[in-house]
């Protein structure tokens, strides 16, 4: 099968499958522009009342949080409105005196805030397509001016609505989304008090006005939350926009990819998701064979670790490499299921099962789906018995955080041991989880991988 065509077919599916969970958790900001449509109800000393327009450019800037439950999606927002939007201006009608009607009255908003709910639903694990609805406020100036006295008078007027509208959020970097969103403020009519002076002589008339704006704006935002391992879901620096094809999911194993046992030399590969012997205690979805697959990048880097160890009788056993986004998913349908207590025991004695999000050991975003992270720890070359590292492989525990003095001396040694090599070899370890690294440079930071854990087809070519 050709690879455009495997690649626009399986993408299609993973969209349509409650697999791909969303990735929009946490505090977020972002600014946008485009164009704005205003409109003016005004209602003049009872002589006339008109409704005119007016269309211009507009920007945005907001801050909210939100939060996904499964692919249900729901933010509180607040949003201001940047610049002024023009209201349009009327010509008065008058019926009394012919002079006056060139008499005009304007409005122009200004200053509008919005504080909005959004419920949503995820599209994928990029993707979030969303509605709003709440409360809007808009400080409005209107003029009236007179060219037969060759005056004008103006006032303020600050009004309070409500607002709707709808976007689509979709992520392109690890705490970057670009958005699209509409939104409509809608202000009734409202008694304004208008003092007119005319010959020495003030008058005080009682007019009506009311106002709408329709907005749609394109922009980049920016989460608090990015890239998510099994384990955590942790606030990162913000950084980075660049447009790159979100949560691909390909049906084989895309080109790239590697067997790491056919790359490092003596290394140990005990897939523990592809069995039991783990915290969810059955095989996980999408890991169909017991296999590390990698970047070709990440089992370079890992071949110089291995390489540091050989000298001292010592190597490498993996645990877990590449981890298809089914996979994710899988775990966070085990942790909603608080009737399963089977593992607790072996992997979170000290946690309620109903804390494992709040505490961010399960998350919906796993950077081993990137296929540059992995979980390994070390053996003797010779016996292939790992060292003591104090807790075992998914400990859902503080003990299990490298720097932890809960641990003996000799346990603590081992994990510096293996940072150590890691970091030299050119990955990032996770202060939370000894076992975890991510290669520093990934070829694919912002890509969330879906394809099954299986041996490269030898039929498809060289995958380095």
């Amino acid at each position: 099968m050709k690879t455009p065509f495997r690649v626009l077919l399986t993408a299609g599916l993973a969209a349509t499958t409650p697999a791909m969970a969303g990735g929009f958790d946490g505090m977020f900001v972002q600014a946008g522009v485009g164009a704005a449509h205003a409109t003016s109800d005004i209602e003049f000393t009872g002589w006339f009342r008109d409704k005119v327009s007016d269309t211009g450019v507009n920007g945005t800037i907001g801050a909210g949080y939100s939060h996904s439950f499964g692919r249900f999606n729901l933010a509180a927002s607040v949003n201001h409105g940047l610049g002024r939007q023009d209201g349009g201006t009327t010509v008065q009608d008058s019926p009394f005196v012919a002079a006056e009607r060139a008499d005009s009255v304007s409005l122009r908003l200004a200053k509008t805030w919005s504080v909005t709910l959004e419920p949503g639903v995820n599209t994928g694990p990029n993707g979030l397509a969303y509605a709003k609805l709440g409360w809007s406020r808009a400080q409005s100036r209107w003029t009236f001016r007179r060219p037969l006295y060759g005056d004008s008078f103006a006032g303020t007027i600050n009004f309070n609505g409500f607002a709707v509208g709808a976007g689509y959020k979709h992520r392109i970097g690890n705490h970057v989304f670009a958005f699209t969103e509409a939104q409509h403020n809608r202000y009734p009519l409202r008694d304004v008090p208008v003092r007119v002076t005319t010959g020495g002589v003030t008058a005080t008339y009682v007019d009506r006005f009311g106002a709408a704006s329709t907005t749609a704006v394109v922009g980049l935002g920016m989460t608090s939350r990015g890239r998510s391992m099994h384990a955590t879901g942790r606030i990162l620096p913000l950084l980075g926009a660049v447009l790159m094809l979100s949560g691909t999911a390909l049906a084989q194993t895309p080109a790239g990819f590697v067997n790491t046992a056919a790359i490092v030399p003596d290394l140990v590969v005990d897939m523990r998701y592809h069995g039991r012997d783990n915290f969810v205690g059955r095989p996980v979805a999408g890991y169909d064979e017991p296999v590390c697959l990698l970047t070709a990048e990440a089992a370079a880097a890992l071949t110089r670790a291995q390489q540091r160890l050989r000298p001292l009788g010592l190597g490498l056993k993996v645990f877990d490499c590449y981890r298809p986004m089914r996979a994710v998913a899988d775990f966070v349908r085990w942790a909603r299921d608080l009737g399963d207590q089977t593992r607790k025991a072996q992997h979170y004695p000290g946690v309620d099962k109903s804390e494992l999000f709040a505490r961010g050991y399960i998350a919906e975003r796993s950077g081993h789906a990137r296929g540059s992270t992995l979980d390994l720890t070390v053996v003797d070359l010779a016996s292939r018995t790992e060292l003591d590292m104090g807790t075992p492989y998914d400990w859902f525990d503080p003990a299990a955080w490298p720097s932890s003095l809960a641990v003996p001396a000799p346990a603590r040694a081992h994990r510096l041991l293996l940072q150590r090599v890691m970091m030299e070899a050119g990955f990032r370890p996770y202060e939370q989880e000894w076992w975890h690294f991510t290669l520093e440079g990934e070829p694919h930071p912002d890509l969330y991988f879906d394809f099954p854990v299986r041996r490269p087809d030898p039929s498809e070519g060289d995958k380095r």
